[in-house]
């Protein structure tokens, strides 16, 4: 099956480490479309005080998924949704 993955994955994660997620993204690498590693844990992801991740790079592959082009994320790590959103704005 081809679908686009994203991975987020934290470097202080215990639980899914960084060597699992290596070993992860290998096995999706022709389909992944993110990828990135944030300072936290595994339960972080949920709990964290700082949820900018969440706002700007998960927010912004779901937007690009749905087609949806959102300034909100403009300032994403996510450039293909970024690149995207430019060339819609560039046709209005």
């Amino acid at each position: 099956m081809k679908f686009p993955v994203s991975v987020f994955s934290g470097s202080a994660d215990g639980i899914a480490t960084p060597v699992d997620t290596t070993w992860a993204t290998e096995q999706f690498k022709d389909q992944i479309v993110f990828q990135k590693e944030y300072n936290l844990s595994h339960m972080s992801f949920v709990t964290a005080k700082d949820m900018t991740y969440f706002t700007k790079d998960v927010m912004s592959v779901l937007n690009h998924a749905n087609g949806v082009c959102d300034q909100s994320t403009s300032d994403s790590s996510f450039e293909l949704g970024n690149n995207a959103c430019v060339e819609v704005a560039s046709f209005l």
